[in-house]
Parts: structure tokens; C-alpha cells; sequence
């Protein structure tokens, strides 16, 4: 798909005929504990900024298939399984900042938003090969996991758990059939584990200048429209986000998954286990910066 495309409508369902792993309608929205998220306007952005970016996937989506358009099952995988669990996650989501939020105008908010974020899905940021893309893709797998991991620990309201809870189960499901078709592509292409490495510290380094920011900086450029991008306001209000996530990131977790692609041998992974957590922490500070 072409990464200039106009914006999706936000409404529409997934376009899939396959059955889902949980449905919208599951979500109990008429049962949201009102008085324990309704004052959290760093929730509101969070949660907004999630459901755009999930909601934008058929845009990269597209184009990730077209990459892989030499393995039907993987093209025929992300085009029509990944991209509709994708976005399901952005219509529940944004189900769900309307319920609590009614006011927040996230149709147009979301407009402005893909704008920005459509020039960032074209193919020309993938990795050198199919299977150190796949390496890549690993990466994104692991930190959407991983966040929303976070954020269902930290949310304090029941169905926003539940819901955080379904889409951490469809990230970390994600994550291993990238990892799979990671193992098929690196079969052929016999990538040592130092390219597989830099590959690795590349999509980790990229999401530092993440698709987070231009979310969130949508969600409260919608709220506080003479704000600047670059004003205190704003960077204050990242930075209570990040530190409220880093205290329940699961940065263990995170630096397991991100050591799978390497396959190294299972003495070695036992020797060098103590040795992860740290740099766990490290990642869970680039991811959340």
C-alpha cells in the first residue's frame, strides 16, 4: 500500500474474513469504572496515541506483505491476520477513549496524526535482507508487548486491564511468528549473529524517535492546541508518561525476547542470564525515553 495514501476511515471493521481471537464486542465498555480513569488525562493520551498507531496498520501493513510477496503463507499472514488483529486493537481502543472520554474529537485528531505518521511507512526504512527484517520486526513485537504489558499493570480500572491484557496476548503471538519466519529466512540466508545484531540495535535505536511521540503529540496537541511540540508543557507530560510505564515495564521479559533471534546456544544463554537484566533496564530506558 502506498504510504501516501489518503486516511482510512476510522470507522470501518477489520477487513478480514478470518475469525478474530476476541471480538470488540467482548469488551464490557458499558462496565468502565468511570471514577478510576476519567481524571487520568495521561491515559487519555496513551491510550489515544496506541489506537492511532494500531489503527494506521493497514497502511505499513501493505507494503510489509508486498515485501514478502515470495512466501504466500507469511504475505497472506500479515495481510489478512496481522493487519486485522492490528486493527481491532485501534477500534477497541478508540471504543474505548470515547467511552471514558466522549468529548475527545478522535476522528479529526486521527486525521492530523496519519498525515504525519503516513510518510514514516514506506519500505525504504526495512533491513537489508527478508530475514534481518524479520530480526527487526522482533523488536517492534517486543516493545508493543512489552508496553502494554506495562500499561495493564498499571491501569487501575478493570476493563482497561481486560482489554490491555487481549491485545499484550495478540503482541506476544505476533512476536512468534515473526520469530518463526525469521528462523525460515535465516536458514537461507546464514546471516551471522552480528549482522543479526546490528539489525536488532537498529530497529532498537529507530524507536527512539518513535511513532509514540507523533501520537501523543497529536492526542494533546488536540487538547492544548497552543502548545508547542518543543514546549515544557509537553516534554513534562512525556516524561510522567514514561516514568509511569518504566515502573511496571517488564524488562526481563523484553531482553529475553529480544535474544531469541541470536539462537545461542542454551550453556551460553545460562551463563550470560545474570548478566541481562541490566541491559533489560537499559532497553526498557530507549524504548521508553
Amino acid at each position: 500500500m502506498d504510504a501516501t495514501a489518503t486516511t482510512p476511515a476510522p470507522t470501518s471493521p477489520p477487513a478480514s474474513g478470518r475469525t478474530l481471537p476476541w471480538r470488540l464486542e467482548d469488551i464490557p465498555l458499558a462496565d468502565i469504572d468511570l471514577s478510576r480513569i476519567r481524571g487520568r488525562e495521561d491515559m487519555l493520551f496513551m491510550l489515544a496515541a496506541a489506537s492511532f498507531i494500531e489503527f494506521a496498520s493497514d497502511t505499513y501493513a501493505g507494503n510489509l506483505a508486498e515485501f514478502f510477496h515470495d512466501e504466500p503463507d507469511i504475505a497472506d499472514w500479515l495481510a489478512h491476520s496481522w493487519e486485522a488483529e492490528e486493527v481491532q486493537h485501534g477500534r477497541a481502543l478508540k471504543a474505548y477513549v470515547l467511552a471514558v472520554w466522549p468529548e475527545f474529537d478522535w476522528d479529526a485528531t486521527y486525521a492530523t496524526f496519519f498525515v504525519e505518521y503516513s510518510k514514516l511507512c514506506g519500505a525504504e526504512g526495512y533491513e537489508s535482507t527478508q530475514g534481518l527484517e524479520l530480526a527487526a520486526r522482533c523488536v517492534v513485537e517486543t516493545g508493543t508487548s512489552t508496553a502494554y504489558k506495562a500499561i495493564r499493570d498499571l491501569a487501575d480500572e478493570p476493563v482497561l486491564r481486560k482489554l490491555a491484557e487481549h491485545i499484550r496476548n495478540d503482541e506476544v503471538r505476533h512476536y512468534k511468528h515473526f520469530l518463526k519466519f525469521f528462523d525460515r529466512y535465516d536458514a537461507r540466508e546464514r546471516n551471522s549473529r552480528f549482522r543479526v545484531l546490528q539489525s536488532l540495535k537498529n530497529r532498537l535505536v529507530e524507536s527512539r524517535h518513535s511513532d509514540f511521540e507523533i501520537g501523543l503529540w497529536h492526542a494533546y496537541h488536540s487538547r492544548y492546541p497552543d502548545d508547542a511540540r518543543g514546549g515544557k508543557r509537553f516534554a513534562a507530560m512525556q516524561s510522567g508518561i514514561a516514568r509511569s510505564v518504566r515502573a511496571h515495564y517488564p524488562a526481563g521479559q523484553a531482553i529475553r525476547m529480544l535474544m531469541k533471534p541470536l539462537r545461542l546456544p542454551a550453556p551460553l544463554m545460562s551463563l550470560i542470564q545474570p548478566m541481562l537484566l541490566p541491559l533489560g533496564l537499559v532497553i526498557r530506558q530507549v524504548l521508553l525515553r
